[in-house]
C-alpha cells in the first residue's frame, strides 16, 4: 500500500498539472497542439499505475492482501473510468479542432469558440476532480458492503486480469489525437485551397462584369465620338469617324476566361490531397470516421455546380464584347463605303442617328444580358459560400451535387442530341423506314415474348460453356481471381485494427445482386482472419467450434449463442452471408435481426461481425430497426473501375486457355478488347456480376481452342409489372429465394386464387427460375433490371 500511495498521489498531482498548462494558453493552436500533448501525459500517468500494480501482481513474491485489494480494484474499476476520462479528453479535442475551422471559415463567433473552450475546461476538470477520488471512495465502498474486500477480490481472481487490454485501448487513444491534429492540419490546408478557388470564382464574375460595363462605355464614347466629328448638324469626316472608331475597337480586349480558370483550378486542386479519413463526429465512444476522395470530390463539385453557370457567365460576356465588335465594324465599314470616290477634305451629308443606330441597338440589348449576367453571377456567389472545409462535419451535404444540376445538364445534353438528330434524320431516310417497320414489328409482339426474347438473347451459347463456366461461377473461386476493391479493403482493415484495440467491430457489405458481396467478404475474412478463426454463418450450416459441432436452424439466436459460449477464450469473425436468408415461417426475419443486434452490441468487441444483405433489405431494416446504427461501416459493392472489370475477365479469360479472335479470326488487340470491356462496363453501370454475364454471353465457339465475342444489338427488358406481378416479384426478391410453401404462408389464401397462376406463368417466361435445391429466384439475367422497376414502381426502396 506504501508502494502504491505515491502512484495514486502522483495521478491527483498531475492531473491538475496537464489541466492547468492544457488551458493556460491563450492561443487556440498552441491550446490545440497541448491537449495532443497532453493526451500523451494522461496515457504515461495511468499507465504507470496500471503497470506497477501488475507487476506486483504477477510477480513472484504475492503482495498483501491490502495490496492485491487496491491492485485489482485499479484494474477491474478505475482502469475503465480512467479509459472514459481520456475519451472524453479526445472528445474534447475533436470538438476544439471542428470550432476553430467553424471560426476561421466565419461558420462561428468568436465568443461561441471562447464559450466552447470555457465549458470544456469545465467538463474536464470535473472528471478530473472525480477520477482523482475514485480509487479511494471505490474501495471505502467496497470495504463497507457485505463480504468486504475479500468477498470481491476472491471474484475478481476468477477472472482474466483485464489491465493489457485497457491497456492497449489506453495506447490507442493518444495515437488517434496525433492523427485528429495531422487531420485537423490537413483540414486547414484544404480551407485555405477552398478560399482561393473562392476568390478565384468572384474575381472570374468581377472581370466579367468589368468587360461588359467597359463595352458599354466603349459603345457611349463610339456614339460621342460620331456626334463629335460632325461640322453641321448633318456632316461629318466619315475618315475621321472610321479611324477613331479603329481606335476604340483595338482599346477593347475580350479574355480567354476558360483557359485563365481552368489553368488556376487545376494547380489549386493539386493541393488537396486525394484521399483523406476525416473524423465527423463520436458516438459511443467511438471516432466517426469519414474516407473521402477529396480532390475527385471537390473537381464534381465545381464542374457540377459552378462551371455549367459560369459557362453562361462566359458565353454573355463574349456576345456582348463580339457585339460591340461587330456594331463598330458595321459603322466603320459604312463610313469607308460612304466615303469612298470623294475628295479627302469633302463633307459628305447624311442622317447621325442612322450612322450610329447599330451601337443604339446594342445599347439597347445589353441591359438585358446584364439583367441575365447579374442572376447567373448572384447563383454563383451563393454557391460557392458552400465551398467550405468545415461542411465535411455534415457529410450528407457536403459538395452536394444537386438533382436540378443533373437535369439542367442532361437538359443542355440533349439540346445538342437533338441538332445532331436533324442532321441524322435527313441523310438517314432509309434507316428511318426500317426503323419504323422494327418499331410495327415490335408492337405486334406481346409482354410475354418480349421477355422470353430478351432472356434467350442474354443467355449464354451452350456450346460454349467450357470457356463460359468459369465467368458464371458465383462467390470465392480463389485468390487470384480476386481484383481490385483495394480501398474497400483498406476500409475493412482500419475497422479490424480498431477492434483488435478492443474496440466495437461489426461492417456491413451491401449491394445490387451480383455485385460480389460473397466474393469481397471471403476475400476480407481470409486476408485480416486466421482459417480457424472464421465462423461462415448461414441456415443449414454446420458449426464446429472448438470441437463441438452444431447444426444452424433459421433460429439466429441459437446459433450466435452456441458461438459465444464456445468462443470465450477466442476473438473469432463470424460472417454472415446473405441477411436475407435468415427467415421462415415460424422464424420471422425481424426476430433474427433483433437477435444479431443485440449481439452485436454486447460482443462486439469480443466478436467481429461481418453481415451481407442486398440494398433493398437494408433499406427495408433502416425503416424498421435502424439497421445502419450497429455497423462500424458499410462497405457499398455496387460499383467497380472499368480497370477491374478489364482484369477480372483478363484473368479469367487466361485460366481458359483459349484463343480470342475477332469476326475477320483475327487476334484481338489489347485496344479492342479494352474498348469492349468499356462499353461492357458502361452498360452493367459497373456492377461486376453483370459484366462478367454480358461478356460470356457475347462469347460463341469458334473451334475447340478459340471463342470469339458477338455484341449483337441488344433488347431492354419490357414493363412487366402490374400489381399482381409487382407484389409478388417485390418479395422474391427482397427474400432472395423462396417456394409455393412459404409464399402460401406468407399470401395466405390470396396465393391459390391470385397469385399461383402468376407465379407459374413467371417460371415459364424466364423471369423465375427454380434452381436443383427447389429454390425460386428471379433469373440472374433479369434481376437488377427487374429491380430498378420495381423501384421506380414503388413496390420496392433501396436500389
Amino acid at each position: 500500500m506504501k508502494n502504491l500511495q505515491p502512484a495514486i498521489e502522483g495521478i491527483r498531482l498531475s492531473l491538475e498539472g496537464i489541466l492547468g498548462e492544457t488551458w493556460k494558453h491563450e492561443d487556440f493552436n498552441a491550446h490545440l497542439s497541448q491537449l495532443v500533448t497532453g493526451s500523451d501525459q494522461l496515457f504515461a500517468l495511468f499507465s504507470e499505475a496500471g503497470d506497477l500494480c501488475y507487476s506486483k501482481l504477477t510477480a513472484g513474491e504475492k503482495p498483501s492482501g491490502e495490496e492485491t485489494f487496491l491492485c485489482l480494484l485499479i484494474h477491474h474499476q478505475w482502469a475503465p473510468n480512467a479509459k472514459a476520462y481520456m475519451i472524453l479528453w479526445r472528445d474534447v479535442l475533436f470538438q476544439e479542432q471542428k470550432s476553430q475551422l467553424l471560426l476561421l471559415e466565419g461558420e462561428a463567433s468568436p465568443e461561441a469558440v471562447a464559450h466552447l473552450k470555457k465549458e470544456a475546461f469545465e467538463t474536464v476538470a470535473e472528471a478530473a476532480a472525480w477520477l482523482k477520488n475514485n480509487i479511494e471512495l471505490e474501495a471505502s465502498s467496497i470495504q463497507r458492503s457485505r463480504g468486504g474486500s475479500e468477498k470481491i477480490v476472491a471474484k475478481w481472481n476468477l477472472q482474466n486480469n483485464p489491465w493489457p487490454t485497457y491497456r492497449e485501448q489506453l495506447s490507442f487513444i493518444p495515437k488517434q489525437c496525433r492523427g485528429l491534429e495531422d487531420q485537423f492540419n490537413d483540414l486547414v490546408a484544404v480551407s485555405s485551397v477552398f478560399n482561393k478557388i473562392r476568390k478565384h470564382i468572384q474575381s472570374i464574375l468581377e472581370s466579367c462584369l468589368l468587360e461588359t460595363a467597359s463595352s458599354e462605355a466603349a459603345a457611349r464614347k463610339a456614339i460621342g465620338l460620331i456626334a463629335e466629328e460632325s461640322k453641321t448638324e448633318k456632316e461629318a469626316n466619315l475618315k475621321t469617324i472610321a479611324a477613331r472608331l479603329d481606335e476604340v475597337e483595338r482599346e477593347m480586349v475580350l479574355t480567354q476566361h476558360f483557359n485563365f480558370f481552368s489553368l488556376s483550378l487545376e494547380d489549386q486542386l493539386a493541393a488537396i490531397p486525394e484521399k483523406m479519413q476525416v473524423a465527423i463526429g463520436t458516438q459511443g465512444g467511438n471516432l466517426q470516421q469519414l474516407d473521402i476522395n477529396l480532390r475527385k470530390r471537390t473537381r464534381q463539385w465545381v464542374e457540377s455546380e459552378i462551371l455549367p453557370l459560369l459557362y453562361e457567365v462566359w458565353e454573355l460576356t463574349e456576345n456582348v464584347g463580339n457585339g460591340m465588335k461587330m456594331s463598330l465594324m458595321n459603322i466603320r465599314n459604312r463610313a469607308i463605303l460612304l466615303s469612298a470616290g470623294t475628295n479627302e477634305n469633302s463633307n459628305i451629308d447624311f442622317e447621325k442617328a442612322a450612322l450610329s443606330q447599330p451601337l443604339q441597338s446594342f445599347l439597347a440589348n445589353i441591359s438585358k444580358a446584364r439583367s441575365q449576367m447579374e442572376g447567373y453571377v448572384k447563383q454563383i456567389s451563393d454557391r460557392a459560400i458552400l465551398l467550405k472545409a468545415s461542411h465535411i462535419y455534415q457529410p450528407e451535404q457536403f459538395l452536394f451535387v444537386s438533382q436540378q444540376t443533373t437535369i439542367n445538364r442532361l437538359t443542355l445534353d440533349q439540346g445538342k442530341m437533338i441538332d445532331k438528330l436533324k442532321s441524322w434524320w435527313l441523310k438517314s431516310t432509309l434507316h428511318v423506314r426500317r426503323l419504323i417497320k422494327s418499331v410495327e414489328e415490335e408492337e405486334s409482339l406481346s409482354i410475354s415474348e418480349r421477355v422470353v426474347r430478351y432472356v434467350r438473347h442474354r443467355e449464354t451459347d451452350e456450346k460454349a460453356s467450357p470457356y463460359t463456366s468459369i465467368f458464371l461461377t458465383k462467390g470465392y473461386i480463389g485468390i487470384s481471381f480476386a481484383v481490385g476493391r483495394e480501398d474497400e479493403l483498406r476500409h475493412v482493415k482500419n475497422v479490424v485494427d480498431n477492434w483488435k484495440a478492443g474496440y466495437r467491430g461489426a461492417i456491413s457489405i451491401t449491394g445490387k445482386r451480383l455485385s460480389g458481396k460473397t466474393l469481397f467478404g471471403e476475400l476480407a475474412a481470409a486476408r485480416f482472419f486466421a482459417d480457424n478463426n472464421i465462423i461462415r454463418l448461414f441456415p443449414g450450416s454446420i458449426l464446429e467450434v472448438q470441437g463441438r459441432k452444431f447444426e444452424a436452424t433459421h433460429d439466429l439466436k441459437a446459433a450466435l449463442d452456441f458461438v459465444r459460449k464456445h468462443t470465450l477464450t477466442t476473438r473469432p469473425l463470424i460472417w454472415m452471408d446473405d441477411l436475407e436468408l435468415w427467415w421462415d415461417p415460424s422464424i420471422p426475419l425481424y426476430q433474427n435481426v433483433r437477435a444479431l443486434i443485440e449481439y452485436v452490441d454486447d460482443y462486439s468487441d469480443q466478436i467481429f461481425f461481418m453481415v451481407s444483405m442486398s440494398n433493398f433489405l437494408k433499406s427495408h431494416l433502416q425503416q424498421s430497426c435502424q439497421i445502419n446504427r450497429i455497423f462500424q461501416a458499410d462497405i457499398r459493392m455496387d460499383y467497380i473501375s472499368v480497370d477491374a472489370v478489364h482484369d477480372a475477365i483478363l484473368v479469367r479469360h487466361g485460366a481458359t486457355h483459349k484463343k480470342l479472335v475477332d469476326k475477320e479470326n483475327q487476334e484481338i488487340s489489347p485496344q479492342a478488347f479494352r474498348k469492349n470491356i468499356a462499353a461492357i462496363h458502361k452498360r452493367s453501370s459497373g456492377n461486376i456480376g453483370e459484366a462478367l454475364n454480358e461478356w460470356a454471353s457475347s462469347i460463341r465457339l469458334v473451334d475447340e481452342d478459340t471463342v470469339t465475342p458477338s455484341f449483337e444489338s441488344s433488347y431492354s427488358l419490357p414493363d412487366c409489372l402490374n400489381e399482381t406481378t409487382g407484389m409478388l416479384t417485390a418479395q422474391i426478391v427482397l427474400q432472395k429465394r423462396t417456394n409455393e410453401y412459404r409464399l402460401r404462408k406468407q399470401f395466405g389464401p390470396a396465393f391459390q386464387e391470385k397469385y399461383l397462376n402468376v407465379l407459374q406463368r413467371l417460371i415459364h417466361i424466364g423471369l423465375l427460375r427454380r434452381q436443383l435445391d427447389g429454390w425460386l429466384e428471379v433469373n440472374d439475367i433479369v434481376v437488377n433490371e427487374l429491380g430498378r422497376m420495381l423501384v421506380e414502381k414503388n413496390y420496392l426502396k433501396g436500389d
